[in-house]
Formats: structure tokens, C-alpha cells, sequence
């Protein structure tokens, strides 16, 4: 046999096993963003609301109350309606709201209970902090997912959730918009949807959606990172940024859901 068939033969075994893995690492992390999903409904049916969403642009926790969107202010309300222009400047997803309201990792003088746990949780993102019921954490951290980090640097009261690759999870909400008439969406920007999480032109079941959690895939990256970051993780050239976030968004993992 041939050098270059012998080449050959192991450049078609390498590619092959890599596309294997690939398809390994995809389905633990669908099975990881599933579990959250579940976890999300199963804090919604507890509680009777969503997790609320952390500002995550916010200074760290003072100890004393978590910073969330209030959802009943309007200042707020629009903000969670203001579908961005460009992907890289929508920040309506936190990576710390599924730690703190699912872990509940928080001391007593912020949920109620020394973590892991917490005391019911009010829809403006505070707890009760005595008396009641203490809820245990509600995700099931067991595959596809690294479970609760802390995030840099530590003791800031701020928690991730990564998956295998060490990516955190995103958590996104927005006040979904109605189309111009009962059945059919005239431009995007109706609904109010992230453009991480899909394009309601074209996907029917996000026109009803409310919140979705994203995992990176195993490419690593979402697509609104910037240029450089996703030539190092799925090739190609800053020259061609739309292709790019494109080849970056084709592996992410994404889940939604209803208020």
C-alpha cells in the first residue's frame, strides 16, 4: 500500500471519529439544555412565574437583593421588547439568572437559605427570607453539563451554569410582540425574538415563545462574539463576519418556552 494511500485512509479515519465526537458532545449538550428547560417548568409550575432575568451588566450583589429586571416597569418592559439591530449589541440573555434561581446557591441573607437551595422567590426577583417552604435545586446537573461555577472572580454572589466545553448557558427573555394581523409575521422584528435564539420569519414555534436557553454546541461560540473569537473557533475570515456568525450559530443548541 501506498504512502498516499495510507494518507488517505487516515485522514478519512481522523475526520471520521472527529465528526463522531461531534455528534457525542451535540447530544449531551442537547440533553443538558433540555434539563434546563425542564428545570424552567418546573420553577414556573412551583412558583407560578419564570425565573426572573439577572442584569448581568450590574455591579456584584450587595448582599442584600438581587439585580433583576423589574418586569412591571416600562422602562424594562422595553427594553425586553427592543429586538437590536445587530445580535452583538442584544443583551437580553443573563448567564447568572438559571445559577441563582435554580441552584439556589445564595446565602440566607439573599434567598432565604445558605445554598444549595432557597426559600420561594418573588416575581420581582427577591425571596422570602423566613418561613415557608425550602425548595431544593430543581436541575438535574448529572450529564452534559459541568454544573454551577462560580463566576470570575469568585465570591461575587454571581453563578454559571457550563456545559462540557466550559461555556456558560444562556437564559433569554423577551415581552413578545404581536404581528400586524392574527396569522402572518410581516417582518421579524414583530415578535421581538433574539436573533441568537432563531428567526420567527421562518420558525412557526418561536412566535408564541417567551424565554429560551442557549448552549454554544461544540463549536464553543453563539455567534455574536466577536470576529477574532470565531475565526479561532469555527475558521474562516474576518472579512466575511456574516458567514461567520452563521457557521457559529449552526451548532447551537437551543430550547424554548411560554410564560
Amino acid at each position: 500500500m501506498s504512502l498516499w494511500i495510507l494518507a488517505v485512509i487516515v485522514g478519512l479515519l481522523v475526520a471520521g471519529i472527529r465528526a463522531a465526537n461531534n455528534r457525542v458532545s451535540q447530544s449531551a449538550d442537547r440533553h443538558a439544555v433540555r434539563s434546563l428547560k425542564i428545570a424552567i417548568e418546573q420553577f414556573k409550575q412551583d412558583h407560578g412565574f419564570l425565573p426572573p432575568l439577572v442584569d448581568d451588566t450590574m455591579p456584584p450583589l450587595n448582599g442584600t437583593a438581587l439585580n433583576v429586571y423589574q418586569l412591571s416597569d416600562p422602562m424594562d418592559l422595553q427594553f425586553l421588547r427592543t429586538k437590536q439591530v445587530l445580535p452583538t449589541v442584544d443583551p437580553r440573555f443573563s448567564i447568572y439568572s438559571l445559577g441563582l434561581y435554580l441552584f439556589g446557591p445564595l446565602d440566607a441573607t439573599i434567598d432565604g437559605k445558605d445554598g444549595p437551595g432557597f426559600r420561594k422567590p418573588n416575581a420581582d426577583g427577591t425571596f422570602q427570607l423566613s418561613g415557608g417552604r425550602v425548595f431544593d435545586p430543581v436541575v438535574d446537573g448529572s450529564r452534559g453539563m459541568q454544573g454551577l461555577v462560580p463566576a470570575e472572580p469568585q465570591g461575587e454572589g454571581r453563578f454559571e451554569i457550563h456545559d462540557r466545553h466550559d461555556v456558560p448557558f444562556r437564559y433569554y427573555r423577551w415581552e413578545r410582540g404581536k404581528p400586524n394581523n392574527g396569522s402572518v409575521v410581516l417582518l421579524p422584528d414583530d415578535l421581538n425574538v433574539p436573533e441568537i435564539v432563531g428567526d420567527a420569519s421562518t420558525q412557526v414555534e418561536l412566535r408564541s415563545a417567551d424565554y429560551a436557553v442557549v448552549g454554544a454546541g461544540p463549536n464553543g461560540v453563539f455567534g455574536d462574539e466577536d470576529p477574532f473569537t470565531l475565526v479561532g473557533a469555527v475558521g474562516g475570515s474576518v472579512s466575511d463576519v456574516n458567514r461567520l456568525r452563521e457557521r457559529a450559530r449552526s451548532d447551537n443548541i437551543v430550547e424554548i418556552g411560554t410564560k
